[in-house]
């Protein structure tokens, strides 16, 4: 069906079945919109309250080495914190 044939019968409803149809086109349009990809950032993910949240750690400083601290840890076949931690009590 062409554009044109759908525009006929479209004016052909009545004016109800026209605002309905009008919906569903508006329906069907939001449901095809692009949707932000993963690595797509908006201004609203730095402020989510989770943005930041390790910043003040001091194994992040590095956390190149803090992971792989807790590799070779594991590789050795221990299970302590690896020692560039510091675990301090938050208030």
């Amino acid at each position: 069906m062409t554009l044109a044939e759908v525009l006929q019968r479209a004016t052909a409803l009545p004016k109800e079945k026209q605002e309905e149809l009008s919906d569903f086109v508006e329906f069907l349009l939001s449901r095809s919109e692009a949707k932000p990809t993963l690595t797509e950032r908006t201004e609203l993910d730095l402020q989510t309250p989770f943005f930041g949240m390790w910043a003040d750690r001091p194994e992040m400083n590095d956390s190149a080495a803090y992971v792989q601290a807790l590799r070779q840890s594991e590789w050795e076949g221990r299970h302590a914190v690896p020692s560039c931690t510091t675990i301090q009590s938050r208030p």
